[in-house]
């Protein structure tokens, strides 16, 4: 990339009556051609300031702090480092992503290598979302094993809507997936990095009850900050679970006690997930 292709395109028209040698294009060519270079280019410097600004919060300390990984599994590997590929960062996201992928297909040894021809089927998505966040509606219909262009495009546009089904907002389009480029889609990896591994519980708690009983426990939720929260609230698993409200409200300082009802139907063991979704931010 030339810093000349970062000007206006009458900027640009300028910059080659002033210096002639440096481009051997004809004022036609440069109308038809010169907006993609420069948008190319552009979209270049972008794409840099988000590695090193962006990218570049994913290290090794937080990777072994990150929700949803036993420890075992939550370390950089001295080959990851030594990659003339890619950066530190971007190894831990591969390492990220296989372990989930091993982890719902046991029987299948699967080391991701690449941010493209790896995604373009969108089973590693499938395999995040249903190991932080469990069965979604969304991916019901979900091709593990896609042939064609067709069933790619159908898996991708299960990703998103899974995706916006369990509150995380996206600037990705299908066809971002089906027709997989490594710089859209590792910026795709890294949100998801950041959002799913809040998905994993907090904490458990038990609802002893006998048959018939109707059980009644707060989950209790604090604001330190001093700015309100709002969040949405969805509760998924079994039915014998109910809760009053769908969203709620936390003034700055305050706590609230949020109620989760159980009706005990049945002698057998029964889970349910309480998930709260920040309603401006779409966090969790």
């Amino acid at each position: 990339m030339r810093p000349e292709y970062l000007l206006h395109t009458s900027d640009y028209t300028k910059f080659l009556k002033m210096f002639p040698k440096e481009e051997n294009m004809k004022p036609k060519v440069v109308d038809r051609v010169y907006p993609y270079i420069a948008m190319e280019s552009w979209l270049t410097i972008f794409y840099q300031v988000l590695r090193i600004y962006y990218l570049n919060r994913i290290t090794p300390k937080n990777f072994k702090a990150l929700p949803g990984l036993p420890p075992v599994e939550a370390t950089v590997d001295p080959l990851m480092t030594k990659s003339n590929i890619y950066s530190v960062a971007e190894t831990i996201l591969l390492k990220w992503m296989s372990y989930h992928v091993s982890l719902m297909n046991p029987t299948i040894a699967h080391q991701l290598t690449n941010f493209d021809a790896d995604l373009q089927d969108s089973t590693v998505f499938a395999c995040l979302i249903k190991s932080h966040y469990g069965e979604t509606n969304n991916l019901k219909q979900f091709r593990m094993i896609a042939t064609n262009q067709e069933q790619l495009m159908n898996n991708a546009k299960m990703i998103i809507k899974a995706v916006e089904e369990i509150g995380i907002q996206t600037h990705i389009l299908p066809q971002d997936i089906a027709e997989p480029s490594a710089r859209e889609l590792m910026l795709f990896c890294i949100q998801l990095y950041q959002s799913l591994p809040h998905y994993v519980p907090k904490a458990s708690i038990e609802f002893p009850a006998v048959l018939g009983d109707l059980v009644t426990k707060n989950i209790e939720l604090s604001n330190p900050s001093k700015n309100p929260i709002s969040y949405w609230v969805k509760l998924i698993g079994s039915g014998d679970f109910s809760i009053e409200q769908e969203q709620v409200r936390i003034e700055p300082g305050q706590s609230v006690a949020f109620p989760v009802r159980f009706q005990s139907r049945i002698s057998t063991l029964v889970k349910g997930k309480v998930i709260f979704t920040n309603k401006k931010e779409g966090n969790i």
